[in-house]
C-alpha cells in the first residue's frame, strides 16, 4: 500500500501538485499530478492507495499531460493529425499513449484533418502568393490524405487561381522591365511555376500581364530597342578587344543570350560599333 503523507503545490507550474508517501519513517517523493487528477481521485493526506490504483492514476496522468501539451500546441493554430503526433514525439510522449491522446482530442473536436485542410487552403489563398501545386504539396507533407486535399483544393477555384497568378506576375513584371521581351516572359513563367502554378495558368497570366503593359506603353517608344541599348552599352564597356569584328561577334552573342531578336541586335551593332 501507498500512504500519502504530504501533498505540496508546485512552485514553478501552476495547477500541479507533488505527492509524497510515508516510508520507513520519512517522506519520499512519488510523483506530480494535476489539480484535476487530485480532485477526481480524492487524493488527500493520509489516503491509502494500492499499487494498482496508484499505477492507474499515473497512467491517466500521463495521458492528461500529453492531452494538455497537444491542446496548447493546437491553441496557436489548427494542426493536422500528423503534426500533433510529431509534436508529441518531440516532447518524448510514450508511443502507446499517443493513440489515447488522439481519441481524447477527437472527442473534444480538436482534431479534424478535413477542416484543417480547408482552413489551410483558404489561408494560403488569401495571404500568400503560393499556387495550388505548392499548397497541395504542403498539405501532403503535413500528412493530409489525398482525398481530403482534393476536397480542400476546391476552395481555390480556377478563376481565383488565374487572378492570383495575374496579380503576382503584374507585381513582379516591373523588376524585369530592362529585360528583352522573351526573357521577361520566360522569367515570369519560371516565377509562377516555382510558386506552384501550372504551366497553362502561368502562360495565360503572363500573356495577359505583358499585353496589358504593351497597351499602356507610348506608341512612339520602342521599349525593346531601349532595353537592347541599355544592355548593349553595358556589354560594350566590358569588351576590350580592339578588333571590330571580334567586338561585334561578342556583342551579338551577348545580346542574343539576353533574348533580343536579331534585327534589334544588328541595329545596335550598326549604330554603336564602328567598322575600324
Amino acid at each position: 500500500m501507498i500512504k500519502l503523507s504530504k501533498i505540496k503545490e508546485a512552485k514553478r507550474t501552476k495547477g500541479r501538485y507533488h505527492l509524497y508517501e510515508e516510508k520507513d519513517g520519512s517522506e519520499t517523493y512519488i510523483g506530480t499530478v494535476s489539480e484535476e487528477t487530485l480532485i477526481r481521485h480524492n487524493l488527500i493526506r493520509a489516503r491509502e492507495l494500492s499499487e494498482e490504483e496508484f499505477e492507474s492514476i499515473k497512467s491517466m496522468e500521463t495521458v492528461d499531460r500529453a492531452v494538455q501539451l497537444a491542446v496548447n500546441f493546437i491553441s496557436f493554430r489548427m494542426r493536422s493529425e500528423r503534426e500533433i503526433i510529431s509534436y508529441l514525439k518531440k516532447k518524448e510522449t510514450e508511443e502507446d499513449v499517443i493513440p489515447e491522446v488522439l481519441d481524447r482530442l477527437d472527442q473534444l473536436n480538436l482534431i479534424d484533418d478535413r477542416a484543417f485542410a480547408q482552413a489551410f487552403v483558404r489561408t494560403r489563398r488569401d495571404t500568400s502568393t503560393k499556387g495550388p501545386m505548392h499548397i497541395r504539396q504542403e498539405l501532403y507533407q503535413k500528412g493530409v490524405e489525398g482525398a481530403l486535399i482534393d476536397e480542400a483544393m476546391e476552395e481555390f477555384g480556377e478563376d481565383e487561381v488565374l487572378e492570383a497568378a495575374v496579380r503576382l506576375a503584374a507585381k513582379k513584371a516591373g523588376e524585369y522591365r530592362r529585360e528583352s521581351k522573351i526573357n521577361r516572359k520566360n522569367k515570369l513563367m519560371q516565377l509562377l511555376m516555382r510558386k506552384g502554378y501550372q504551366t497553362g495558368i502561368a502562360s495565360v497570366a503572363v500573356e495577359r500581364v505583358l499585353s496589358d503593359q504593351e497597351e499602356e506603353e507610348d506608341g512612339e517608344t520602342d521599349e525593346e530597342w531601349e532595353n537592347a541599348v541599355f544592355h548593349g552599352e553595358k556589354l560594350l564597356a566590358r569588351i576590350t578587344e580592339h578588333d571590330p569584328a571580334k567586338r561585334r561577334d561578342r556583342l551579338k552573342k551577348g545580346l542574343y543570350r539576353k533574348g533580343f531578336p536579331m534585327p534589334v541586335i544588328q541595329r545596335f551593332i550598326d549604330e554603336y560599333v564602328s567598322e575600324s
